[in-house]
């Protein structure tokens, strides 16, 4: 089982490089802000074909069809440890990774030992990372819908969820606990808590407004704070992100953008910027330090760019996927030409000793 997780977490990374993936065909990744925002809400929103139960009842009659999946079925495989998942458990949010016997603190928890009754020290639950009475209006669990969204459901200790309740999200170091007046969810968490809150703000976005989850500034966007840009940006996605986005996927229909690939709240709010897993949406003006070649503007409505440099021999200019599009051994005038579709397109310059650059440029 350890093995066959391992290979699907190989296959997730190398599925997510150097291309976009097909589930975001629909996106123009050559907008940004609330253009690139809005389409993300209506990807996310229409791939979203199954809403799940909360707990599921005992009258198939129900008037939400809860008897069929409910959260506890999906977070039973979707929130399994990858490192150990021979030993049946979940990974509890905000656990910590020192040994101790305070299970309020504990990591990983048996998948069985689940909270369905008063008494549940010692057993899991599931926490709203973007807690139900933050939202406007609340979330509810009452009936499928935003509050019973997996993406945004976690395992998590009874009694340590007790404590966190709605307190903000709060910066901080170290293990997980109350700081200044708000909630640090740890240095292994801050990132899947940034990029679940943002998938929220996504999803939801009347209701669910990142800024009132957090004690931050807001530099970068008025409607994303600081402090979960800065996480996403600190901490890249883990393997269990990763397989949990794929576990809640097959149940949903629909996925965390933002575990897909961190660079798209860079694009969407700004700020520091994050990994851009696909390697194909992060634009910068590139120099190579040995042929000294520079590519720019990097964004344009043209359907050419310039190129300053020495030695050119060959330019070739590809598709995002790959598609060799245009070959230009006119080197003379300094102007790399694009193809008229808007879009991304990678520029490889070959110089007269064989050597290649690559730089990425975006056709608006």
């Amino acid at each position: 089982m350890k093995k066959t997780l391992l290979f699907l977490s190989f296959l997730i990374y190398i599925g997510s490089i150097a291309q976009i993936p097909s589930y975001y065909s629909s996106v123009d990744f050559t907008k940004s802000g609330d253009e690139l925002k809005s389409q993300m809400t209506d990807l996310i929103t229409t791939t979203h074909t199954y809403e799940l139960c909360y707990t599921t009842t005992s009258t198939p009659g129900s008037p939400y069809g809860c008897y069929k999946t409910d959260v506890w079925t999906v977070l039973k495989k979707a929130d399994l440890d990858p490192d150990n998942p021979e030993q049946n458990t979940v990974l509890l949010t905000y656990g910590r990774t020192d040994e101790t016997s305070d299970t309020r603190y504990q990591r990983t928890r048996s998948v069985d030992l689940s909270c369905h009754t008063s008494s549940c020290n010692g057993k899991w639950t599931r926490e709203h990372t973007f807690a139900k009475s933050l939202a406007v209006p609340k979330l509810t669990t009452d009936y499928p819908g935003s509050g019973t969204d997996a993406h945004n459901l976690r395992a998590v200790d009874q009694q340590y969820n007790a404590s966190r309740g709605n307190n903000l999200f709060v910066d901080g170091s170290g293990y997980s606990g109350n700081v200044s007046g708000g909630f640090y969810p740890g240095d292994e968490w801050k990132g899947s808590v940034a990029r679940i809150i943002m998938y929220m703000a996504v999803r939801y976005p009347s209701q669910c407004g990142a800024n009132a989850t957090a004690l931050s500034t807001n530099t970068y966007s008025s409607t994303m704070p600081d402090l979960y840009l800065k996480w996403n940006a600190e901490q890249a996605p883990s393997v269990f992100e990763q397989l949990r986005n794929e576990v809640i996927y097959s149940y949903q229909g629909n996925r965390n953008p933002f575990i897909d690939n961190p660079y798209i709240a860079t694009l969407i709010w700004g700020g520091p910027k994050a990994l851009d897993t696909w390697g194909v949406l992060k634009v910068d003006d590139i120099v190579d330090p040995y042929i000294q070649y520079t590519v720019y503007p990097t964004v344009t409505s043209d359907n050419f760019v310039y190129v300053k440099g020495d030695n050119l021999n060959t330019i070739q200019v590809y598709s995002y996927t790959g598609q060799l599009m245009v070959i230009d051994n006119n080197l003379n005038d300094g102007i790399i030409p694009l193809p008229n579709a808007t879009g991304i397109y990678i520029i490889k310059i070959i110089s007269n000793q064989g050597k290649a650059s690559t730089y990425k440029v975006i056709r608006k």
